[in-house]
């Protein structure tokens, strides 16, 4: 069965729960995750020397975080751990971006009705539900037209508390989701969800693709980085801004 796997992570402006929030990650076959891209991530990436436990862009370039290591990684070594992980990204052609973006002040003033979920009582609904919900449905609809290969597709979520156990709960109503949008063709793609932590290769990478389209979207980028940036970003895939009309659409959708 070809197995794919899409990783994912999340990213708001920064210091602004209300502002622009991204949602997005990397899709790949689930082998070329776990062959040579996983061993060559340890290797260059995390290894060292001095090794790191995972790759987080707001931790690496934090000399708090540095300094709690113990094994002395400098800020020049940090960056040429983020380097390599830029070039190990940009030699596995396979890894497709796909992202999904969203005012998050609109949101949360449109999506005014609490949600019940199964854990009990009733929750806000949060900007990263609609935009892992409009994640999922972008990397469904790119594999059945671009790669019609795939049989079914994983996903892979960081570990975030009750907000990954909210996710996993709208996951789960995927298949009626897609059917009532006239998408019935996707569910047949659904595949697992699995939470995960910071030492996953995959949502590392995921990681730095989000940290770095936010911050060059906002224009917090310098040269350097920018030419680092467009090594992943001028690659094919898929990018949607679900705009405030969208969002009150959807809102009006569900509400009718």
């Amino acid at each position: 069965m070809a197995l794919f796997v899409a990783a994912s992570d999340e990213s708001y402006s920064r210091g602004n729960s209300r502002g622009h929030f991204l949602y997005g990650g990397f899709l790949a076959p689930y082998d070329d995750w776990t062959g040579d891209f996983a061993q060559s991530w340890d290797k260059n990436v995390l290894s060292g020397p001095p090794p790191i436990p995972y790759l987080h862009m707001s931790d690496i370039r934090r000399p708090e975080w540095r300094e709690k290591q113990g094994n002395g990684i400098t800020r020049a070594e940090g960056e040429r751990r983020v380097r390599a992980a830029f070039e190990l990204i940009a030699e596995t052609s396979s890894l497709t971006p796909i992202a999904t973006e969203l005012n998050a002040g609109h949101m949360l003033d449109t999506f005014t009705q609490r949600i019940h979920v199964r854990s009990g009582g009733k929750k806000k609904f949060l900007p990263d539900y609609l935009a892992f919900i409009a994640y999922v449905y972008l990397v469904l609809e790119f594999c059945s037209r671009a790669r019609p290969e795939a049989e079914k597709v994983d996903f892979l979520v960081e570990k975030s508390g009750e907000i990954t156990n909210h996710i996993q709960e709208f996951y789960e109503t995927m298949p009626k989701s897609l059917s009532s949008i006239g998408a019935e063709h996707l569910v047949r793609l659904l595949g697992e969800i699995t939470p995960g932590g910071k030492e996953r290769a995959p949502l590392q990478a995921a990681d730095v693709l989000c940290w770095y389209s936010q911050r060059f979207r906002e224009k917090n980028l310098d040269d350097k980085n920018i030419r680092r940036y467009k090594m992943i970003a001028t690659r094919k895939g898929v990018r949607v801004d679900l705009t405030d009309h969208n969002v009150s659409q959807l809102w009006e959708a569900i509400t009718s």
